[in-house]
């Protein structure tokens, strides 16, 4: 008789770990569901375990700590996000903890460069069994911080889902209302208002005066799903007023009128919960792709789109605190072109990858950074990984 499996625990925070963690969910749902289809099955060699997922895709946890430790206690196996900043790795955090105390194996998912440099797992360092890296050059650099741990260059799963078309460009941009024969450039803010605010300042001014000239530019500010003024729970600071909604993006019609560039603010994701378009969807109908460092200039560079990577002060500062360095890696690999804070530097940029040729050389490193790969990939390494430790167990 077969005795009854110990469940496999997700944890993740941030939506790009819990959309991993998501679908590494799925996979092992799938396989138990083919097992326990089939009596014939050999469960004593190769069981199958249920799952037990506490997802929070950027919002606040549904469940309580409470519940997310007593889960942990019941586990085979927790594998853990590794969530920004460390306010939102909490939950991750505690349950790293739980495992740790009660003997569970345990792991952590780096979804974007340099997660494994994050302080606030540092006590990990020496106890975590496994980690998912997405790639080879950032397996090795996370094995020498985590030296006892299992580091598989799995992959990232979105990562491998971003060759597959959403829609055509020219659909998106008919939904949008932009004209094939204008210049679409998208910006993809992050969590915080001080990274998204100079990105959104410093392109205004450097396409304020060439947009007089050209009169063919469309800028589209499309904000993150767990963006801090989109929460009415949030102060941005404490001398700062509480915005109970975005209102700090929403003067479109003044910054239009005062740059004299058209300028739109699109909430974000529909499945978040806020509405709107999502930015993959942008991505694919836009001409440019400009961030503050963020996970979208990566999908820009996958989706074979021209990227440049914003960086003010503030987000210089910030970065080797999040991704262990004040380069953001894209930039330094070429898939995407850093500006400091400059906006006349920005528009050469602008310029040299939309009407000269200077995006046939970042295609081209685009290509060899991020070459084709089968969606799936990654999945079925880090199902195979979760396994292993959950059959040990």
């Amino acid at each position: 008789m077969v005795k009854d499996v110990r469940p496999v625990v997700l944890v993740a925070h941030d939506t790009a770990p819990s959309q991993a963690l998501d679908r590494v969910k799925k996979n092992l749902e799938e396989q138990s569901a083919w097992s326990a289809a089939d009596p014939n099955a050999p469960r004593h060699l190769n069981p199958t375990w249920p799952v037990t997922a506490f997802l929070g895709y950027g919002k606040p946890s549904k469940a309580s700590i409470e519940e997310i430790i007593s889960a942990v206690k019941q586990a085979a196996v927790v594998v853990l996000g590794m969530s920004n900043p460390a306010d939102n790795a909490v939950v991750e955090i505690v349950a790293a903890k739980a495992a740790l105390d009660q003997g569970i194996p345990f792991g952590f998912y780096c979804d974007i460069y340099g997660c494994h440099y994050r302080p606030w797992f540092e006590e990990f360092r020496n106890s975590a069994s496994f980690l998912f890296q997405i790639s080879d050059s950032e397996a090795a650099s996370a094995q020498k911080l985590f030296p006892k741990a299992e580091v598989v260059a799995s992959g990232n799963p979105i990562w491998e889902e971003w060759f597959l078309p959403l829609s055509s460009y020219e659909e998106v941009r008919a939904e949008l209302g932009v004209g094939l024969d204008e210049k679409l450039i998208v910006l993809s803010g992050s969590k915080s208002p001080y990274t998204n605010m100079p990105m959104v300042i410093g392109v205004m001014e450097a396409l304020h005066v060439p947009h007089k000239m050209y009169r063919k530019f469309q800028v589209l500010l499309s904000l993150h799903p767990s963006d801090v003024t989109l929460n009415p729970q949030n102060d941005l600071t404490d001398s700062l007023i509480k915005y109970p909604e975005p209102k700090i993006y929403y003067e479109e019609a003044a910054v239009t009128r005062y740059c004299g560039v058209p300028f739109r603010v699109i909430p974000g994701d529909r499945k978040s919960g806020i509405g709107g378009m999502s930015t993959s969807r942008l991505i694919v109908g836009s001409d440019l792709v400009i961030g503050p460092a963020s996970t979208s200039e990566v999908e820009a560079a996958h989706r074979r789109k021209p990227a440049v990577s914003y960086l003010s002060c503030y987000s210089r500062g910030r970065n080797p605190e999040s991704y262990g360095q004040e380069e953001w890696q894209p930039a330094v690999l070429g898939a995407s072109i850093g500006v400091y804070g400059d906006p006349t530097h920005l528009w050469q940029v602008i310029a040299g990858l939309l009407f000269y040729d200077g995006y046939v050389g970042q295609k081209r490193l685009q290509e060899r950074e991020y070459p084709y790969r089968e969606p799936g990939i990654a999945v079925s390494k880090m199902a195979a990984t979760i396994q292993k430790y959950a059959r040990q167990s």
